[in-house]
């Protein structure tokens, strides 16, 4: 059909170009055959025919390959070593025990560029040869590491302009380890933006520089355009793809069709569909104008590669949450761990120290704890791709005492105050007639007293000094709201902590301890708010704020009002189911008077009290405060009477020194967090 009006065109653009060499005062002639050609176009567009077809990013096209599977393909390359004995090498195989080659990537692979750890100093270098880059195109490889002592040689990718001799990272192992929450050892596949080096030549260079650190193993390495035209496209588990409509004719409707992916199905001109497990996808579309159709399939449009996978644990609700354990929980409770892994792990290997077993290959574990203690969890998630471990170090504390809280660790961080705009804070001073806060608990797992509460401030300004600031403990009453005091503890508004600089708590202590057995509250009144001119009482209390719907723990005591807006001197509590939240208040729940969240052991002579198990500092004595610095000097962390549980979680890998302070006595200790 197209042909025919191609030649159509072309017979009367002939036509016309003889009548202008025969006259060039034939006007008439000349405006009736551009009338001819301009209705003839017109028809060829409108009566275009219908033709469905599509395209996806992710197409390409490579101009330049590298496997390392010979001597002489390998030797195309130049290799610059410091270190006869542990430089680029080829390896059949990951040195790791249970790792597969690189062939179950590529059948066709015989051998992956290596490198062995050595304690000498190395640094080794591969570098490719002259490369010119094409525009739109992209370096793709593979790689297979553990990130645990790159921190001390670390592998990079580096680019060189071969005219300019200027050289720029592209990648860096340890650092995207650390962005990602990549543990290993697995192969991973890396894909690098080359936009910025179109018709430039180019240099690449894999250097591995340092000493102790950990094999690397490369292979898989192409240099790839951008290709719509591409006959199919490669991903991994996981990743997404965006579909492009390409179709000729006039098209009113789509109707696209995609084995494998999530959404398998959409009416999207331009979808995006992710592909969560690995094989080889047909996608098909079928467009329509309303009175005719037409269906076009790229069958084996779609490889997807198998991704090791991302160990992840879960933990289910029960016991109590801390900002110092990960969970609290009564002698005799049973916890279900859940798997919460990335990319499609099948088999799960759990290890429980504490628990009533120490193993486990379920997916989902339940194990009870009948051992006081604290303890660690383990998970170790295999697919056919590899292997990843995951652990929560310290994270289950079993019996003693420990301070409580509604938040989960990776909501900690959102801690802030809550401006009212004109009116004040929440969770403290304010104008709105909310003279008390409170925090609900969950009762117990079993029998528990309550020594004190830790409120964490987030401003302490005031004009009242004197004010007297209650915290109090207090029992449901028969509608769920505070009730029945139990015990109460007063401080002075002068008394409150805040510190700009570290989170520092505000700690009421009661008389007598309160025994609690179902749930409770803590309640938080004598906020004050006065004002003297320009100055006034800005009292407000930490809290975590969460999405409409979510989980709220907080509630507030408001004045009632009548008809005409005016106090009725009586007040009636909420919660705020408005915006939920939760406060920071802490109390210090024990279910074992005799013990304490750690045994605090004597300490021989000449022993340091300080310990570090990875991610957490463990402490034998009662320090007054615990300061941590960075190798430039930077103090990253400082608190004031730390438990005996700190956790370093938070602070990125590298190289600490802690300084403890108990009196005049000052402990150090180095500490290496990976």
């Amino acid at each position: 059909m197209l042909f025919y009006w191609f030649e159509t065109y072309y017979c009367v653009y002939l036509q016309f170009k003889h009548y202008i060499l025969v006259t060039n005062s034939n006007i008439h002639i000349m405006k009736r055959t551009l009338l001819i050609l301009l209705c003839c176009l017109c028809y060829a567009a409108y009566g275009q025919s219908l033709q469905a077809d599509f395209y996806a990013l992710g197409g390409t096209t490579p101009y330049y390959s590298m496997g390392w599977d010979s001597v002489e393909e390998a030797n195309k390359w130049k290799y610059f070593t410091l270190n006869n004995t542990a430089t680029w090498q080829l390896f059949e195989q990951p040195s790791w025990k249970g790792l597969k080659p690189f062939s179950y990537f590529n059948p066709n692979s015989k051998f992956s560029l290596g490198i062995s750890y050595s304690n000498k100093k190395q640094k080794e270098t591969a570098q490719s040869p002259q490369i010119t880059i094409k525009p739109n195109s992209t370096c793709s490889f593979y790689a297979c590491f553990s990130p645990g002592l790159l921190v001390f040689a670390k592998w990079k990718l580096l680019i060189t302009d071969v005219d300019t001799k200027e050289t720029e990272e592209l990648l860096d192992a340890f650092k995207w380890s650390q962005d990602n929450a990549f543990d290993g050892p697995n192969w991973n596949k890396f894909n690098v933006n080359l936009s910025a080096y179109a018709q430039k030549n180019v240099q690449f260079s894999f250097v591995y520089e340092g000493s102790d650190g950990e094999d690397v193993f490369i292979d898989g390495f192409e240099v790839l355009q951008n290709d719509a035209n591409a006959t199919s496209i490669h991903v991994v588990e996981g990743e997404e793809v965006a579909f492009y409509n390409s179709s000729t004719g006039k098209v009113t409707s789509y109707n696209w069709k995609f084995e494998g992916g999530t959404p398998n199905v959409s009416t999207d001109e331009n979808p995006k569909v992710v592909y969560a497990k690995a094989g080889t996808y047909p996608v098909t579309l079928t467009v329509s104008n309303g009175t005719e159709e037409h269906t076009f399939t790229r069958e084996a449009y779609v490889n997807v590669t198998k991704k090791a996978p991302q160990a992840l644990i879960g933990v289910e609700p029960g016991g109590y949450l801390s900002p110092f354990v990960g969970r609290f929980i009564a002698l005799g409770s049973s916890l279900t761990f859940k798997d919460l892994s990335k990319n499609n792990p099948t088999q799960w290997q759990w290890s429980f120290n504490g628990a009533n077993i120490e193993q486990s290959n379920e997916q989902n574990p339940t194990v009870t704890y009948n051992k006081q203690g604290v303890f660690s969890v383990g998970l170790r998630a295999t697919n056919d791709a590899g292997t990843s471990k995951d652990a929560l170090v310290n994270y289950i504390q079993v019996g003693g005492q420990q301070h409580i809280w509604n938040i989960t660790p990776e909501e900690n961080p959102n801690l802030n105050v809550i401006g009212l705009g004109f009116y004040g804070f929440y969770a403290g001073s304010n104008w709105l007639g909310m003279s008390k806060f409170a925090e609900h608990f969950d009762a117990p797992q079993a029998k528990a007293e309550v020594k004190s509460v830790d409120v964490y401030f987030g401003s302490t300004v005031t004009v009242s000094p004197n004010a007297e600031v209650s915290v109090s403990l207090a029992l449901a009453d028969d509608k769920g709201m505070p009730g029945q005091v139990l015990a109460t503890s007063t401080l002075k508004a002068s008394e409150l902590v805040y510190d700009n600089n570290t989170i520092k708590p505000t700690t009421f202590t009661f008389n007598t301890p309160a025994t609690v057995e179902k749930g409770f509250f803590v309640v938080i009144g004598g906020l004050p708010n006065n004002d003297e001119g320009n100055k006034s009482d800005k009292i407000a209390i930490l809290c975590l704020r969460r999405q409409a719907k979510e989980k709220s723990t907080t509630y507030h005591l408001l004045a009632d009002e009548d008809g005409n807006n005016k106090p009725t001197g009586t007040y009636t509590w909420y919660r705020n189911d408005d915006e939920p939240l939760s406060m920071a208040v802490c109390p210090l729940l024990s279910y074992d008077l005799s013990t304490t969240a750690l045994p605090r052991n004597e300490v021989n002579v000449g022993e340091t009290p300080l310990r570090f198990d990875g991610n957490n500092l463990l402490t034998a004595v009662d320090y007054d405060a615990i300061e941590v610095y960075a190798m430039h000097g930077t103090r990253v962390l400082s608190v004031t009477k730390p438990p005996h549980v700190l956790s370093l979680r938070h602070l990125p890998a590298g190289v600490y020194v802690v300084k403890a302070t108990r009196g005049k006595v000052q402990d150090t200790l180095k500490v290496v967090k990976e």
